[in-house]
């Protein structure tokens, strides 16, 4: 089953594709700014939460090639190009499973889609639940009509991403994580 790698590529893909902007005048510098900062960092804690996860997910990302995810149906860990997933209590090696790490070119992926996006300003707002103020901006993909609502937090670094289904929250910047293989 490929289920699991997919939590973790969706939450690299989602902040790849947001921190490859686009050249266009649409696009807030601020934005880009946090959104490439937070992508510049050394490793960050994710939280993953919506109905089309079937709860909650968390993982740990570590540059340049390191991830570890939990959800709740498993787990998997990527180290460069080989992947593990954890079904039914035991634990599996994939090989060549983790490899989007490489495949990866946001600059390329966005580069298509010039153009595609356009941002709105929302001023400070709290995140509900959350302690502190955020500048918050909605990015919208104009071609597909999708919008999503970006919070940055006081050191310039993307803190949440709320889209229709699902909210994703960044955390714990830079700190070690240990990421081993568990086999």
């Amino acid at each position: 089953m490929r289920l699991f790698p997919i939590v973790g590529l969706l939450a690299a893909l989602v902040l790849t594709a947001a921190t490859s902007t686009p050249a266009s005048a649409d696009i807030s510098p601020a934005l880009v700014s946090a959104l490439v900062n937070t992508n510049n960092q050394s490793s960050y804690h994710i939280t993953l939460a919506g109905k089309s996860m079937g709860g909650t997910s968390q993982g740990d990302i570590v540059k340049p090639d390191k991830m570890r995810m939990t959800m709740p149906t498993g787990a998997s860990v990527v180290i460069g190009s080989v992947m593990y997933l954890e079904m039914n209590g035991k634990w599996q090696k994939m090989a060549g499973g983790g490899d989007w790490f490489a495949k990866m070119n946001a600059a390329k992926m966005m580069n298509l889609h010039r153009g595609d996006y356009a941002s709105k300003d929302l001023g400070m707002r709290t995140i509900s639940g959350g302690a502190g103020i955020y500048h918050a901006y909605q990015l919208t993909d104009t071609k597909k009509n999708l919008s999503q609502t970006i919070y940055i937090d006081s050191s310039n670094r993307i803190a949440r991403m709320e889209m229709p289904d699902m909210v994703i929250t960044f955390s714990n910047f830079g700190e070690h994580v240990n990421i081993q293989a568990p086999m």
